[in-house]
């Protein structure tokens, strides 16, 4: 943020929503906490970052993020008023905390390493298949 007035500059950071979908993990303020900025000069600037999690309060939807800017002109006692989205985040129904899990592997006598992850039977191709092989066998056994 840089300044272009002398006076008092106030931030924050917001959410639109009555739900709070964020936690704050670090940043110069919680949500909706005003962060003054008294008695500044032009050119004054001064950057701000907040790190974000959801929460899991909101799921399956947009949760905008929002930055309220204040100005405060001393000389001309003016109060100007700014508020914009900086991230329109889509928060799925999932939860991705870590990295996919690897499989489990063992040591044979041998000392080779084996993969013991188990696997999801393809119900359905196995019973397309089974009913396809009777299929043809009671046709064939017709036909002779």
């Amino acid at each position: 943020m840089i300044s272009k007035v002398e006076g008092h500059v106030f931030v924050a950071l917001t959410e639109t929503g009555v739900t709070k979908a964020f936690d704050i993990l670090n940043g110069p303020s919680k949500e909706d906490e005003r962060i003054d900025n008294l008695n500044i000069g032009k050119g004054w600037s001064k950057t701000f970052i907040w790190k974000i999690t959801p929460n899991g309060a909101w799921k399956n939807g947009n949760a905008p993020i929002n930055i309220y800017v204040g100005f405060y002109n001393t000389k001309s006692k003016i109060d100007k008023k700014i508020q914009f989205t900086i991230a329109n985040p889509y928060i799925l129904d999932e939860q991705y905390t870590g990295a996919v899990s690897k499989p489990k592997t063992t040591s044979t006598s041998t000392g080779t390493v084996k993969s013991t992850q188990a696997k999801e039977t393809p119900f359905l191709p196995v019973i397309f298949t089974l009913s396809a092989l009777i299929m043809a066998w009671r046709w064939r056994r017709g036909k002779s």
